[in-house]
């Protein structure tokens, strides 16, 4: 048994599928006739849809929008220190009113003024922008300085505030953090 073309035209044998008849044939009959602008015989343009276009909206936030973005660690670092600076001042304020007086509790809050400043600006931390983090580091700079003029005086008195001033600033000193600060907010 031997296999033919169906379309071959000098093919005499039934059961197989007459070939299709060319373009512009009567057997297919164009209504209206062809157009010089390539339109198809329905009155319409074949280019008329963008076939990559999506065919909803966008999402929220537009083709680049990400999940919200986490605080980083030297950020979370220097808030941590700053809430930890400002309890230890608030403590000593408590503990030196309560052996010397309420003129010491107020000397002691009034001498940590850096410190309540950097616990303002690192309750901010998550929604400020650049502004906030240098403040901030004008505070923590501020108190390494009265943390230096506290151990000048007497050994030993201003150590922790310095220490954690300056673990402050070397964290908010990253370009990470700067980074964070910058980073576009809705």
């Amino acid at each position: 048994m031997s296999y033919q073309n169906p379309y071959n035209s000098s093919s005499g044998q039934e059961g197989w599928p007459a070939p299709p008849p060319p373009e512009g044939s009567p057997a297919y009959p164009q209504q209206g006739g062809a157009s010089p602008y390539g339109e198809n015989p329905y009155g319409q343009t074949p280019y008329a849809q963008n076939p990559y276009q999506q065919p909803y909206a966008p999402y929220p936030g537009g083709p680049m929008a990400t999940a919200p973005v986490e605080m980083p660690g030297p950020v979370k670092a220097a808030r941590v220190l700053s809430y930890v600076a400002f309890g230890l001042l608030v403590l000593g304020a408590v503990i030196g009113g309560a052996l010397a007086g309420p003129e010491v509790a107020g000397a002691v809050m009034g001498g940590g003024f850096p410190v309540i400043g950097l616990f303002v600006c690192a309750l901010l931390f998550h929604r400020a922008g650049p502004a906030c983090r240098v403040t901030a580091i004008v505070f923590a700079s501020l108190t390494i300085v009265s943390g230096l003029a506290a151990l000048g005086r007497s050994p030993g008195a201003g150590l922790i505030p310095l220490a954690l001033s300056i673990a402050v600033v070397v964290n908010l000193s990253r370009g990470v953090t700067g980074d964070w600060f910058r980073r576009p907010r809705a």
